[in-house]
């Protein structure tokens, strides 16, 4: 029998190990197909405790959450996000077109406000003329 070694890596949000006879059979448990081991992003696992745990169930890949120190196991749970809890809220950023859009609505509320004084002032004009003409016409 093939005297067993124990490759670790990292795959997504988990630490993977394995033990297996070759650093090829590693590559094929864990279902990838570049050499992670000439790259330098798998190698042979010198822990202790990830050792024990990957020569008790030899060809099976444990999983552990990423940088996690608990133990390799076949169903690990979902890693933890520190700092989770807090929601961010997107900034609204506008774009040309709404700010040409707002810069437009300011004008012609202002255009409309200098209209309604105007209107005002006729409207006070002709009140006044009309008790004018009717201090006259009571008068007679």
């Amino acid at each position: 029998m093939a005297r067993l070694k124990v490759f670790t890596t990292t795959s997504g949000f988990y630490d993977l190990a394995v033990a297996v006879s070759s650093q090829p059979k590693a590559l094929e448990a864990w279902g990838i197909r570049q050499n992670l081991f000439a790259e330098g992003m798998a190698r042979v696992a010198t822990d202790g405790a990830t050792v024990r745990a990957a020569l008790a169930k030899p060809g099976i890949v444990l999983r552990r959450p990423l940088g996690a120190k608990k133990p390799f196991s076949e169903e690990p749970s979902l890693p933890k996000v520190r700092g989770g809890k807090r929601r961010f809220k997107a900034r609204k950023v506008k774009s040309a077109k709404a700010i040409a859009a707002e810069k437009r609505a300011q004008a012609t509320e202002k255009k409309h406000a200098r209209k309604l004084a105007s209107l005002e002032r006729e409207r006070e004009a002709l009140e006044a003329k009309i008790a004018a003409e009717r201090a006259v016409l009571q008068k007679s």
